[in-house]
């Protein structure tokens, strides 16, 4: 009786020792992270918000002629219907055209003319 009860009790460990041994999800080594992949990263929708700080919607109907002009170029080719326009503290202008990932951005300055991103501080003159 002892022997059968010694032979189950074997069995039983041997049994659950090679169950655990296959599961994979419970023994993932892990892999040392270089220091840039410990920082946290923002997601491309959080960067484009912050970007948008001291940005304030402008109506369709209050963009500048010297900037419709320019938005009527074939590079920026509905912007109307599927772009919005913000403008800055120093008067600066920028469009957003796309959603998620396509969106793109394209900066002007009050006179309509493509300019590199500006820097969102108020000028001090």
């Amino acid at each position: 009786m002892k022997r059968i009860i010694l032979t189950l009790a074997c069995a039983s460990i041997f049994g659950a020792s090679a169950t655990f041994a296959q599961d994979t999800t419970r023994t993932k080594s892990q892999t040392p992270q270089t220091p840039t992949q410990q920082q946290p990263t923002q997601s491309s929708d959080q960067l484009r918000n912050d970007d948008l700080k001291g940005w304030t919607q402008v109506q369709s109907s209050d963009i500048p002629t010297p900037l419709r002009t320019t938005l009527s170029g074939t590079q920026y080719n509905g912007w109307d219907q599927s772009g919005t326009v913000y403008k800055n503290q120093n008067g600066d202008y920028s469009l957003r055209m796309g959603t998620g990932s396509s969106q793109k951005s394209y900066y002007f300055d009050k006179n309509g003319k493509a300019i590199s991103k500006p820097n969102n501080k108020p000028d001090h003159k």
